[in-house]
C-alpha cells in the first residue's frame, strides 16, 4: 500500500464522487477505480458499497479512512518539518515581549520554537507595550506580543489569546459575593469604591482598563500609590494595605493566595485580546511567519 493509493481513496471519499476526485487529483476515473480494487484486494476486504449514483463506506472503509487521513496529516507534518530545518537553518529574529508577561510566556513559546527551529536565533526585546510598538514602526523589531488596542493603524496583528483581569482584596476584607457557578465568584465593585487602591501606572493598557471600570461601576478610585508591576501590587494586597486589579495569570500562580481572594468582574471591560503584532506592509520572513503560526498552536492551548 503506498501513499498515494491512500491519498486517492480519502480524495474520492471527501469528493463522495468518482468524477470529482478524478478531476482534483488529474487522474483519470479508470485509474482510481484501479486503485481501490489494489487496496481491497491487499487489505481482503470491501472498502466502499457501491450503486450507480452513490456509495458509502463499509467499516473497512471507515477505519482506513480515518487512519489514512492521520497517516497523510502526519506525513505532510514530517515533511514540512524537513524542509523547515533544511531552509531556516540560521537568521535572527527580533521580538518583543512585557517584562511582565514575558516571564509567563516566553520562556515555553520560545523553548518550543528553538526545538523546531535551532538554528534562527531570537533576539528579546523587553519594554512596556506602548514602547514595543514604537519599536516595530521604527523596524527596531519584526514582532512584539502585546495586549489589545494598538495605539497606531500601521501596525499590523493576529489574534493569540485572551486575558481576564479579576479584583484582588486581602481576605482580611468581608465581601458579599454573587453565587454563580464559576471557579471564582463575582464581585459588585460598587460595594468596594470606599477601598483604597493599589494600581498600575497611568500609561500601561491595563490601568486605563481598571479605570474605565470603576467608573462603570459609579465611582472614582482611591489610589494608595502605583506601581508598574503587578505581581508587586499582589504582594502589597497580601499584607491589607488595599485592594486592585490584576491579570487571571496572577491568580493562576500566585504565591499568596492564602492571603487574597480573587473575583471576577461583571464587565466586558474585564476581558482584553493578546496579539502578535507586526508594522503593516513589511514583507516577513518565512522564519517571522513561522514563529506566528508556531505561537497560534501555543497559546490556542491557553
Amino acid at each position: 500500500m503506498e501513499l498515494k493509493e491512500i491519498q486517492y481513496f480519502i480524495t474520492i471519499v471527501n469528493e463522495k464522487s468518482f468524477t470529482r476526485a478524478s478531476k482534483k487529483l488529474f487522474v483519470s476515473q479508470p485509474a482510481l477505480s484501479l486503485c481501490l480494487q489494489r487496496l481491497e484486494k491487499e487489505l481482503n476486504a470491501q472498502l466502499l458499497f457501491r450503486d450507480k449514483s452513490n456509495f458509502v463506506l463499509t467499516p473497512a472503509g471507515k477505519l482506513l479512512f480515518e487512519n489514512g487521513s492521520r497517516i497523510i496529516e502526519m506525513f505532510h507534518y514530517m515533511t514540512q518539518n524537513i524542509y523547515d530545518v533544511v531552509n531556516f537553518s540560521d537568521g535572527v529574529i527580533r521580538i518583543g515581549f512585557s517584562q511582565f508577561y514575558g516571564r509567563y510566556y516566553s520562556p515555553e513559546l520560545f523553548r518550543n520554537f528553538y526545538t523546531r527551529y535551532p538554528g534562527i536565533h531570537i533576539e528579546l526585546i523587553e519594554d512596556f507595550s506602548n514602547h514595543l510598538e514604537d519599536y516595530i514602526l521604527k523596524d527596531e523589531l519584526d514582532l512584539c506580543i502585546i495586549p489589545l488596542p494598538v495605539l497606531s493603524d500601521s501596525i499590523a496583528y493576529v489574534p493569540l489569546f485572551q486575558e481576564k483581569i479579576y479584583f484582588a482584596a486581602p481576605k482580611e476584607i468581608y465581601i458579599s459575593i454573587q453565587n454563580n457557578s464559576s471557579n471564582l465568584p463575582t464581585i459588585d465593585l460598587s460595594l468596594m469604591k470606599d477601598q483604597s487602591y493599589i494600581l498600575l501606572k497611568k500609561y500601561q493598557k491595563i490601568r486605563r482598563i481598571s479605570d474605565d471600570i470603576c467608573r462603570d461601576f459609579g465611582f472614582s478610585p482611591n489610589i494608595l500609590f502605583e506601581s508598574q508591576d503587578m505581581n508587586t501590587i499582589n504582594n502589597f494586597i497580601a499584607l491589607n494595605m488595599g485592594v486592585g486589579f490584576v491579570s487571571d495569570i496572577i491568580e493562576q500562580t500566585s504565591s499568596v493566595k492564602d492571603k487574597v481572594n480573587y473575583f471576577r468582574i461583571d464587565s466586558d471591560k474585564a476581558v482584553r485580546s493578546f496579539v502578535i503584532a507586526y508594522k503593516k506592509g513589511t514583507n516577513l520572513s518565512s522564519a517571522s511567519k513561522r514563529f506566528i503560526d508556531l505561537a497560534q498552536e501555543c497559546f490556542s492551548e491557553i
